[in-house]
């Protein structure tokens, strides 16, 4: 998860956050904002501090992640689909076999 969307779910605040990781309330807002990259301690800090709900790799690599989520949001509804049809197709599976072996 995004620090932004952290944030918005938890009441902790910028102030909560710095307070814990040990750093100024203005860096965690540019952290927040995209304006600077944590280095990989003050990341590590962040992840700690929301108890890994924000991941370093998230604070240290954004474009990596952004793009992979664009690639998750395209590919998603019809990996949902093909997904749901094998779990159907192995139920149906698993009862077949179940049927017959009661006879």
């Amino acid at each position: 998860m995004k620090l932004i969307d952290y944030l918005k779910l938890h009441p902790v605040g910028l102030h909560g956050i710095s307070r814990k990781c040990g750093c100024s309330v203005a860096m965690i807002s540019m952290i927040n904002t995209g304006k600077r990259k944590p280095s990989p301690s003050l990341a590590l800090k962040i992840e700690l501090a929301t108890n890994g709900d924000v991941s370093r790799d998230i604070l240290l690599f954004p474009e990596i992640y952004s793009h992979l989520e664009n690639l998750e949001s395209q590919i998603k509804p019809e990996f949902c689909k093909t997904l749901s049809r094998r779990i159907d197709n192995a139920n149906f599976d698993n009862r077949r076999i179940e049927s017959h072996g009661n006879t």
